[in-house]
């Protein structure tokens, strides 16, 4: 998953955008796809949505059904995601932490 975030002080308002691939699936057995999308929120904000893998953050969120933190392997994080509108299909998300 790619992101781009900008600055909420930003002097004109982001138009929001996403765009959805479809890329081979590492272990073929569903489907993949490289999800990129702009937001425009406080940096600090969309880092805390982005990275509370205990879920505590993510359960506010009205469209979140169930999020859990499946592993980590150094800076790469595994979730998976119910949400309100698919709650019988399970998101699975790679999610890869940059320290810096």
């Amino acid at each position: 998953m790619a992101c781009k975030v900008l600055p909420a002080h930003a002097d004109e308002p982001a138009t929001p955008a996403t765009e959805v691939h479809r890329i081979e699936s590492s272990d073929q057995t569903g489907q993949a796809f490289r999800l990129t999308y702009t937001v425009n929120v406080p940096l600090d904000l969309f880092w805390k949505f982005k990275t509370d893998f205990g879920a505590d953050f993510l359960l506010t969120n009205r469209y979140i059904v169930s999020n859990r933190l499946v592993s980590r392997q150094n800076n790469v994080y595994i979730t998976e995601t119910l949400y309100v509108d698919a709650p019988e299909t399970l998101f699975r998300w790679q999610t890869t932490v940059y320290p810096s």
